[in-house]
């Protein structure tokens, strides 16, 4: 009896710490609003159109309603890093380990990084249809007279433990995927295997707060591809540029909140922010760069004022995103020079996110880099592309399956041509 009256009396306490943490983190939801008057302005505006509705109060309203609230708080409400941050060390404190957040599962890793979960197993059609449209991309390739290599990346779940409760069959997709492209004769590159070839320290291979990886291995991975093409097609490549003893490395302590860390705060994990690291060469470089973004405006000169773009660097970690200063982030088309390798190779690479910290070194090794991200814009078909510059080499890096998995599409035959005129 006594230990069943202690019990009922600790559940009792807990509720009340319950109430009393979102009481208190009410008032202080509520204080902050009412220093910004745009703020409460916003969220009228929002509560009116929900009100207004003819139709009555809908689930899609509601959801409406919900992501304008939301909208609102990020970007008007006073304080909202600070904000963050106390709702993710509380969530922290509390033991929550698993987070959703704009349709994505955020889960921290039993070493406490970063991580989302993909729950669903891709089937045979699918893994066929994407190793098909790579094997089509080949054929062109070398009918244009270039050489071709696939270099898979694998995600950061493999390097990481998810909670019991938890389904991710992202490894296994990745594995089934490139065994297709085995299958099928694809030439491959398995960055997961160069990572444990090079004993390269699996807690440092990605972002704590990111799905991405960080400057040191997007390095390393540049080197394994100009090692795999000098392997399977005598690509000649510069030693000294793929030595890392012949770079500086900047680091900004503390200062990276990646993709993950925005959605949830700084200290759901408490790694807390990311060190970053910039990457320079020692040596001389002289590059130009060119893009379909900035279309007319060129860099010029070394490889730190051309392929890093330090603008990117901002005080507030929610709105900096320090990923991006490699190549500028995710665009469409760039065009690399190697002003002191005009006699060099011509190599195209198409490539996702992960490919922006690698084109900058990979450029150390061309004459001409042209690069092509295929997923934010329609115009870009690098068929098309191929025939028309003829490349040396061409090179497909991208993370296995995954925006496949996420219901993207994996097709290099979509696209338009008006893009070209950058030539």
């Amino acid at each position: 009896m006594i230990i069943s009256f202690f019990s009922g009396e600790y559940n009792k306490v807990r509720k009340i710490n319950k109430k009393m943490t979102v009481f208190v983190f009410a008032v202080i939801f509520l204080i902050t609003g009412i220093c910004n008057k745009g703020f409460f302005d916003s969220v009228a505006k929002s509560a009116k159109k929900l009100n207004d509705d003819d139709n009555g109060i809908s689930l899609k309203t509601v959801r409406q309603f919900c992501d304008e609230m939301e909208t609102n708080t990020q970007e008007k409400l006073v304080y909202h890093n600070e904000l963050m941050d106390i709702n993710s060390l509380k969530e922290n404190i509390s033991g929550t380990r698993i987070i959703t957040k704009d349709d994505s599962v955020i889960v921290r890793s039993d070493n406490g990084s970063l991580i989302a979960a993909s729950p669903r197993i891709m089937d045979e059609s699918s893994l066929d249809e994407i190793a098909d449209h790579v094997k089509g991309f080949e054929e062109c390739a070398q009918g244009a007279g270039a050489k071709f290599l696939y270099c898979a990346v694998p995600t950061k779940t493999f390097y990481e433990t998810y909670p019991e409760n938890v389904t991710d069959n992202s490894v296994l997709n990745y594995r089934n995927y490139i065994q297709k492209l085995k299958d099928r004769q694809i030439p491959l590159l398995d960055l997961g295997d160069v990572f444990k070839e090079k004993n390269m320290s699996e807690d440092s291979l990605y972002f704590y707060t990111d799905h991405h990886w960080t400057s040191r291995t997007a390095f390393e991975a540049s080197g394994a591809i100009c090692e795999r093409l000098n392997l399977n097609y005598g690509f000649s490549y510069d030693e000294k540029a793929a030595d890392i003893n012949n770079y500086k490395i900047k680091t900004y302590k503390n200062t990276s909140l990646g993709s993950y860390g925005k959605k949830v705060g700084t200290w759901f994990t408490w790694r807390g922010k990311d060190d970053f690291d910039l990457i320079i060469p020692e040596f001389s470089t002289d590059l130009t760069e060119r893009s379909l973004r900035t279309k007319k405006i060129v860099r010029s000169g070394s490889f730190e004022n051309t392929v890093l773009h330090t603008e990117q660097i901002k005080d507030d970690p929610y709105k900096s995103v320090m990923y991006d200063i490699y190549s500028n982030g995710n665009q469409n088309m760039q065009i690399v020079l190697n002003n002191l390798k005009e006699d060099g190779k011509t190599v195209l690479i198409i490539r996702d996110s992960f490919g922006s910290p690698v084109t900058p070194f990979l450029s150390l090794h061309t004459g001409q880099l042209h690069i092509l991200d295929i997923r934010p814009d329609d115009r870009l078909n690098p068929k098309t592309y191929i025939r028309k510059i003829k490349p040396d080499y061409v090179i497909i890096l991208y993370t296995g399956i995954t925006s496949y998995e996420e219901g993207g599409k994996f097709d290099f035959d979509s696209g338009k041509t008006e893009w070209t005129k950058l030539l």
